[in-house]
């Protein structure tokens, strides 16, 4: 188990083949992509909002497939939903128009 502070923490960052493995990386390689979900603990998630409030800005967060969906899924009905009151009115609209033009007629 690799933790932070800890012995085995020092030999895995202090181990050749790491030191290589970091150097040869460029910055773009970290890039804009998400952590990942593994070590994103309760405790990670307060201090990133706890240095979001000091810096105002938002750090990256891990992204988590079935919540994306959810979120994806709401947008979608919701999408939905406004389509069909918007036809429902567009009808009633078109309705009310045939009623007035048919009253005009019979007067």
């Amino acid at each position: 188990m690799n933790i932070p502070g800890s012995l085995t923490n020092e030999a895995v960052l202090t181990d050749p083949e790491t030191i290589e493995w970091m150097g040869s990386r460029k910055d773009s390689d970290d890039g804009p992509r998400r952590p990942r979900i593994f070590g994103h603990t309760e405790t990670i998630s307060l201090l990133k909002t706890l240095i979001e409030l000091q810096i105002g800005k938002q750090l990256p967060r891990p992204i988590i497939p079935g919540l994306e969906l959810r979120t994806q899924r709401k947008i979608i009905k919701t999408v939905s939903a406004v389509e069909a009151a918007q036809k429902r009115s567009q009808r009633n609209r078109e309705r009310a128009e045939q009623r007035r033009a048919k009253a005009a007629k019979g007067s």
